[in-house]
């Protein structure tokens, strides 16, 4: 484990039983600290990112696993940590294929230069024929906000940084900007969620 090593993050959520994830990749930006970098990660992703993320997800969604592994230069062995944390907004989510988008644009203005991930639990009453209320847009644009900086060391660990890393890309590229798309997009011929 070293500066440059990328990680990626797996956060497994249940929507009233329907399985999701979304996947992350994280850069390690400083020495190893005191702690094995998995827990390191855990602790600055649920520290930062988790709490933006309840913020923007109905009660009835349930984020239960987070599953870390080294990816490259070598990959690791992953661990598998349990979280069990509700959404934080008391209405009925949206269904669970009605998600809203948040693009993630790199420096590297290509299709290779972006990414995106689904924001699942939804609570109902944040859209209106599926075109999300300005102040939903604003709630999700913060949860999308954290992937453009750092995730912060805490206790000697190392910091980490969102970003890519594609075969047609020279090296791992950061996260510079985000943005919210404004509707709710259908989830249709894809699986929610791996096993």
């Amino acid at each position: 484990m070293a500066i440059g090593d990328c990680y990626e993050l797996v956060l497994g959520m249940n929507q009233n039983g329907a399985k999701l994830a979304n996947r992350f990749l994280y850069e390690q930006q400083d020495a190893d600290g005191p702690d094995v970098v998995a827990a390191a990660l855990l602790t600055a992703f649920t520290t930062v990112v988790l709490p933006k993320y309840q913020d923007c997800c109905s009660s009835d969604l349930s984020f239960e696993t987070i599953r870390i592994r080294r990816l490259f230069p070598t990959e690791g062995g992953s661990f598998l940590f349990r979280v069990d944390e509700p959404g934080n907004v008391a209405v009925d989510p949206v269904p669970p294929n009605s998600v809203a988008i948040i693009a993630l644009y790199t420096d590297v203005f290509t299709k290779s230069g972006r990414g995106r991930f689904h924001v699942s639990g939804i609570p109902d009453d944040w859209a209106d024929d599926g075109v999300l209320s300005a102040a939903a847009v604003t709630a999700i644009g913060l949860l999308g906000n954290v992937f453009e900086a750092d995730l912060p060391a805490a206790g000697g660990n190392p910091a980490f940084r969102a970003g890519l890393k594609k075969d047609t890309l020279a090296s791992f590229e950061e996260f510079s900007y985000s943005r919210v798309r404004a509707w709710l997009h259908t989830l249709r011929s894809r699986a929610m969620a791996q096993p």
